[in-house]
């Protein structure tokens, strides 16, 4: 009777798909279809364009819904071409096509409308699919450490790898960008490559290729996991010499070119009709601009998404690396030499924050890699006679899964900080309920690095004082400056002082009137308001200028007035600004 029951790992996982599914459709239960928070939306758009296009439209032009460029927030149809355009790859749409079949033929048999695809069945849909790639991904996972831990660490290092990094965030927060499919493919991959080295058979191999390839379709960048394939368990020059002769045979370099052409021969097809070849660069103006200069510490330790800030159980998963290192572990130097490669190349993106998200999302993808170095520092910890490690690292595990969902529950898509603001990174804690004290001294800073708190303003990489980019204001662009910021998010009392100052770069020497303004505003009207001439402080028409002026403003102003600081060109000079910082006290 026993042998017909189902184990408990096949519980655990199906009650895992069932609570995440819940968790899933209750956070976008109260969003509206096309909010900027919904699935269907931005990135996520470009990502699932190619599922409605390609399967409802037919690649009819005439069939695109009106205006859902502007409804989804990206702009997949290119409208004096008559097509779609994506620079997004199709490995995310490969993947949910399943799911988008599954909703058509509900949607007919319900008698709902489809709605070009964009009725709410298909906005659920995307809920489901990413749960579904979520459970997959862990349960590889679980498979590969069977190897190296025993069953009680397997069931915590999944559930703390879901619930302590921002994979929970993409898997619900955002279920169609590419992140939660990566992650199941490279889970996937890590646990083949395991059965081929294992079993050295030539189906073991078909599916390193297979999941290499639907890897590297999501997200190109991922070619670097390759190299786990080359150095796995490889320990000396003689083992890397057997491992070569063991890959680079015919059948297996056959067999890898025919599965790697098949897996992206929708791309490419894709490709030939969006932009006219069948291999082409989608990113166009967007490249690793910093390789000589990579914002190594910025990806890492800033409030602008870094790593170790938003997610602190990263260091527990590079303190297992290390440990698997002093231990001489096989993989230890390999995982860290590779976590160090792939942050350098995220760092040497020319955005290198990667825009609006939540943590880096650029590192959940290689999240099953360290799956292995925390579950052995976890099995080492509560292997401890004594109890009391054992339960000290599960409750810091738990304090730290609790950070991190607990902000993800109040955190609205985008950091709205400059790249060291700290002072935004304690407005999300407090937000957040994790800590309560407000201190009376409010410093905002921008340096325009970060496209979310670029308001009102235009960005551009010509010029820049600090990182890769400033803000332009010339006869076309006449003001830029600070976003809004409301007397409700001060300290009690109300600050009275604004102490500003910003550095200017005017290559003609003059910007011919152009002032520092700070204004007063409630519903449009101007309340209070003061400025300060430039071109007083211009002192070299070649280098970068600080201009500065403390600002004086009635206490009594109301709570919910905005008050900001912003440069004015009256004269259209060019001129660029950079690195603004207000001191409200």
């Amino acid at each position: 009777m026993r042998r017909h029951l189902p184990s408990f790992t096949c519980c655990f996982f199906i009650g895992l798909f069932c609570v995440a599914l819940f968790l899933s459709l209750q956070i976008h239960s109260k969003i509206r279809r096309f909010d900027w928070q919904s699935e269907i939306y931005s990135d996520g758009a470009g990502y699932y364009a190619y599922l409605p296009v390609t399967f409802l439209y037919r690649f009819d032009y005439n069939k695109f819904p009106a205006g859902i460029n502007d409804s989804t927030g990206y702009q997949f149809i290119d409208h004096d071409g008559k097509k779609m355009v994506t620079k997004y790859g199709c490995g995310v749409a490969l993947m949910v096509s399943p799911f988008f079949g599954g909703t058509v033929l509900y949607s007919h048999l319900a008698g709902l409308p489809l709605e070009g695809g964009f009725s709410t069945a298909f906005f659920r849909m995307a809920d489901a699919a990413g749960v579904f790639y979520l459970v997959v991904g862990l349960f590889f996972i679980f498979q590969v450490l069977k190897r190296y831990t025993g069953k009680l660490v397997r069931y915590l290092s999944v559930i703390f790898i879901f619930a302590g990094t921002n994979l929970y965030f993409y898997t619900f927060r955002q279920p169609l960008m590419s992140h939660v499919y990566s992650f199941c493919a490279i889970s996937l991959y890590l646990y083949a490559i395991h059965l081929f080295l294992e079993k050295g058979s030539w189906r073991s191999f078909m599916l390193v290729a297979f999941s290499a390839s639907l890897s590297m379709l999501i997200r190109p960048v991922n070619g670097t996991i390759l190299l786990l394939l080359l150095f796995w368990n490889v320990d000396s020059f003689r083992a890397l010499k057997d491992r070569l002769r063991v890959l680079f045979t015919w059948r297996n370099i056959a067999t890898f070119a025919i599965i790697f052409f098949l897996v992206f021969l929708p791309q490419m097809l894709y490709w030939n009709y969006m932009f006219g070849e069948p291999i082409h660069y989608s990113y166009q103006g967007e490249s690793f601009s910093n390789w000589n200069d990579p914002k190594l510490a910025e990806i890492w330790f800033s409030p602008l998404n870094g790593l170790f800030i938003w997610n602190p159980v990263w260091f527990v998963f590079i303190a297992g690396v290390l440990l698997m290192i002093i231990l001489r572990e096989r993989n230890g130097i390999l995982l860290l030499v590779f976590f160090l490669l792939t942050s350098y190349i995220i760092a040497s993106w020319h955005s290198w924050y990667f825009g609006c998200g939540f943590g880096h999302r650029a590192f959940v993808d290689f999240l099953p890699l360290v799956a292995i170095p925390f579950g052995l520092i976890t099995e080492k910890v509560v292997r401890i006679r004594t109890r009391i490690p054992g339960v000290l690292m599960i409750l810091l595990l738990s304090a730290m899964s609790y950070y991190n969902i607990r902000i993800i529950y109040h955190y609205s898509g985008c950091f709205s900080g400059s790249v060291w603001d700290w002072e935004m990174y304690r407005y999300y804690l407090r937000n957040a309920k994790l800590i309560q004290k407000q201190r009376p001294v409010y410093v905002y800073l921008n340096d325009f690095e970060n496209g979310a708190v670029v308001v009102n303003s235009y960005g551009t990489n010509l010029l820049h004082r600090s990182y890769n980019s400033s803000i332009i204001l010339s006869n076309e662009y006449k003001t830029g400056g600070s976003d809004p910021l409301y007397f409700f998010s001060f300290a009690l009392p109300f600050p009275t002082h604004a102490d500003a100052r910003v550095y200017v770069n005017v290559p003609g020497g003059s910007t011919s009137g152009g002032q520092m303004f700070c204004l007063i505003e409630k519903n449009g009207q101007i309340l209070w308001s003061d400025s300060c001439q430039i071109d007083p402080f211009i002192s070299n028409a070649r280098g970068w200028c600080k201009v500065y002026k403390d600002f004086t403003f009635p206490g009594d102003m109301p709570w919910d007035a905005t008050i900001s600081v912003i440069l004015k060109n009256p004269g259209g000079r060019l001129f660029f600004a950079d690195d603004l910082k207000i001191v409200f006290y």
